[in-house]
């Protein structure tokens, strides 16, 4: 049976259950909702990467990390952190499209604690499993799925050996695997989580504007400020009215962050808004539709 599955890999997802905003799905563009890979099951996973044991990798920084230089060991952190991204669709071919190992996965998980009571769990491959989270990735529910996701909190005890930027990295992509931003259909943060990714990510891009993991780091950028602006429930659905506390909290974003690049996309809004008299008019939803390359115009203009 021929089947394509999409499945998000770039904003790890976690288990914590956070309050929902509900956000406009439709004005997420493909290029900033949760990143996807397309795993095609008529073309089996490399063997090569199948026999890769991640357990021995960790097992090896355990031990040698310490004797590393800096640079050696941020080194073997980017090629575990390579590694665990190709093998996690291994495990994606042997949990996520199991149809037993899925219900009974979301029979144990309890919605109220966040957290999968794995003593409840009888669907079989219980070994592949406790190998899954062996390996540096956990089990998390996402849009009706249970899928295997790098889980970068494994990787905060060795963070400290490795360069300021990896650091930095590994904070922010943890965040993500802690506790996901958000679904193609909902906001999973509250609105000062959010601006505490936006800031911590802008932060990121500045300082390590020609860094190995600017680039990844960008696109978070890019996909937070979507669930900032274009996809907030700003307008009310009865008058089209600006919400009156939505907007002082964009103007109390601007005065305490004057200099950031995000403070600058955020005025330019108020701007657009301001010129329409605060309504949902068909130039306010166009500024939305396009609001991609005014975050581009922002980022190149502060030359990142």
């Amino acid at each position: 049976m021929q089947k394509k599955w999409l499945i998000g890999i770039a904003f790890l997802i976690s288990l914590t259950g956070c309050q929902k905003e509900t956000v406009n799905a439709h004005q997420l563009p493909p290029t900033v909702t949760p990143p996807v890979a397309q795993v095609d099951l008529d073309k089996p996973v490399d063997k090569e990467i199948i026999s890769e044991d991640l357990i021995g990798n960790f097992k090896y920084l355990d031990q040698n990390i310490a004797n590393m230089t800096e640079e050696e060991a941020t080194e073997n952190f980017y090629e575990l952190e390579a590694l665990s991204i190709k093998k996690q669709f291994y495990y994606v071919e042997v949990i996520s499209l199991n149809k037993h190992i899925q219900t009974e996965l979301m029979k144990c998980f309890d919605v109220e604690k966040g957290e999968f009571d794995f003593g409840k769990y009888d669907g079989g491959s219980g070994m592949v499993i406790d190998e899954i989270y062996a390996s540096g990735y956990k089990l998390v529910p996402y849009e009706g799925f249970v899928y295997p996701v790098t889980d970068y909190s494994k990787f905060k005890p060795y963070a400290s050996f490795m360069s300021d930027e990896a650091q930095s990295y590994i904070d922010l992509k943890a965040l993500e695997s802690d506790a996901y931003t958000g679904t193609r259909s909902s906001l999973e943060v509250t609105q000062d989580e959010l601006v505490n990714r936006i800031l911590l990510a802008e932060n990121h891009i500045r300082q390590y504007k020609n860094g190995k993991t600017h680039p990844m780091v960008l696109e978070m950028y890019k996909a937070y400020l979507y669930y900032y602006i274009p996809s907030t429930v700003l307008f009310d659905k009865g008058t089209h009215d600006a919400n009156a506390d939505k907007l002082t909290e964009y103007k109390a974003f601007v005065e305490a962050h004057p200099d950031t690049i995000t403070a600058q996309i955020v005025t330019d809004y108020l701007g657009t808004l301001e010129a329409n008299g605060y309504e949902e008019t068909e130039a306010v939803k166009l500024y939305l539709k396009d609001f991609y390359g005014a975050i581009e115009i922002y980022i190149s203009k502060a030359g990142l």
